[in-house]
């Protein structure tokens, strides 16, 4: 998660992206840099910030050393998963 007020531009940039649903060329988004560059901590927050404003939204974080978050194997079913939840919980 970003400290408080650190990443605000990049934080409203992405949460625009997801809520102006009109003008996206990508339903993904994905985010890249240099590894310790803060892009789990964006993740998080962006998570958490779309959690907060009744967003659906699944999330998977791929970690290099971790036979079971470093291959595309489980992604998909880990986001139907989440996804499914949920919409169990919505309805």
């Amino acid at each position: 998660k970003c400290h408080p007020n650190t990443r605000l531009a990049v934080l409203k940039k992405i949460m625009e992206w997801i809520q102006n649903s009109e003008d996206r060329d990508a339903w993904i988004m994905w985010l890249h840099g240099a590894a310790g560059a803060g892009k789990s901590a964006i993740a998080q927050s962006i998570a958490e910030l779309c959690i907060k404003s009744k967003l659906s939204i699944a999330s998977f974080f791929f970690f290099r050393t971790d036979s079971t978050r470093n291959s595309i194997q489980p992604l998909i079913a880990t986001l139907a998963y989440q996804l499914a939840l949920m919409y169990l919980v919505q309805y």
